[in-house]
């Protein structure tokens, strides 16, 4: 009797490990592209992935990023860029971290950024 509670109980264990592992492999965790305006009612340190275009550059790393109706400052360190050269016209996606000061709208300190594709004029 004790075999075959410990046969069953593996057996249990066994299925939910496929039907995890079957239930990855059909829905892979994608990456949630938020908006500015999501972005800017979240808390500090929020990780974030967000995309747009470099509008402007503002001082040596602070840039701003539009989406074509809203604007957001980006702070890129200069090693972020590992050589990337990102015009206007380049849409990107960047990944960061929410940064927020008292009584100002968030910013994002960039963590990766990847051109994905030249916008459309």
């Amino acid at each position: 009797m004790k075999k075959l509670l410990s046969l069953t109980a593996i057996s249990a264990l066994a299925l939910t490990t496929v039907a995890n592992a079957q239930y990855v492999e059909k829905n892979p965790t994608e990456v949630e592209i938020l908006t500015i305006e999501q972005i800017q009612t979240l808390p500090e340190d929020t990780k974030i992935t967000t995309k747009g275009k470099i509008s402007k550059k503002l001082n040596d790393e602070k840039y701003q990023l539009t989406n074509g109706t809203q604007n957001i400052i980006i702070e890129i360190d200069d090693e972020i860029w590992n050589g990337q050269k990102v015009t206007a016209d380049d849409m990107i996606i960047i990944t960061g971290e929410v940064d927020k000061d008292m009584f100002k709208d968030a910013t994002i300190d960039v963590e990766t950024i990847e051109i994905i594709a030249p916008m459309s004029k």
